[in-house]
């Protein structure tokens, strides 16, 4: 039986509030999420992705320029496609610190939760499905490439368990398996993330747990992570030639 069809399909949180400061050179006046790829800001290719896949409840985890998002949102009347809710943090709290801000007001126990500078053509019910199979309490999806030294490096046992995360300060060059910028976080890891005011939940949650609380869903398709302007042109690129 699929997925959406045996249990209530989560919140999606988009993370949206860091400051974006290595794109400033070719997007200076929006958030991230909200740079022009192909045609449209990131955070339309973002929600239609999510509402095909049948979820309807977003919170967008905000922070720099908010209120444009919010206003984008409202006047483009995605808030009457979606379900759409707001965390606003007032300065810089890091992904960990985002996500323990919003929990003070949506205390969820379970949430799928993607990076709003990740692209990734991602079956959410499948990855969602593959973690509620397993023993683990929460799960990260990963792929390989082929130069990882600018990313968050996966190490996993042969159950595929995360056995440790390496955040990306530390990793080494080669190919390797990467975070790539989706989570799906059960009760005990929230739990966790509760208890922390700032910091990053890559070196500060996941950099922390001992072995087998998180499965990985390794999805053997390549990402974008478009934070860098290399990376922001080769991400308009291949959107444009998908028709994505």
């Amino acid at each position: 039986m699929p997925y959406q069809e045996r249990v209530e399909l989560p919140v999606v949180v988009i993370l949206c509030g860091g400051l974006g400061t290595r794109l400033q050179s070719v997007v200076s006046d929006v958030p991230k999420v909200l740079a022009p790829i192909a045609g449209k800001p990131y955070l339309v290719h973002l929600l239609e992705q999510i509402e095909a896949q049948g979820f309807r409840r977003v919170i967008l985890a905000l922070g720099y320029l908010s209120q444009l998002v919010v206003d984008y949102v409202t006047d483009n009347a995605w808030d009457e496609r979606l379900d759409i809710a707001y965390s606003k943090e007032s300065e810089p709290l890091g992904t960990a610190g985002a996500l323990s801000l919003l929990l003070k007001s949506y205390p969820l126990n379970k949430m799928l939760v993607v990076n709003g500078d990740t692209i990734l053509p991602l079956s959410i019910p499948e990855f969602i499905g593959h973690v509620l199979a397993t023993t683990a309490d929460s799960g990260i999806v990963c792929s390989v490439i082929d130069d990882a030294s600018s990313y968050g490096t996966v190490d996993v046992d042969e159950q595929g368990f995360m056995v440790r995360f390496v955040e990306k300060q530390q990793a080494v060059a080669g190919s390797h398996l990467v975070n790539a910028g989706w989570y799906f976080l059960g009760a005990k890891l929230l739990s966790r993330i509760k208890k922390i005011e700032r910091g990053s939940l890559e070196s500060d949650v996941f950099g922390q747990l001992p072995p087998k609380q998180v499965v990985v869903y390794n999805t053997r398709q390549k990402f974008i992570d478009f934070g860098t302007p290399s990376n922001y042109h080769l991400a308009c690129r291949t959107l444009t030639r998908t028709g994505e």
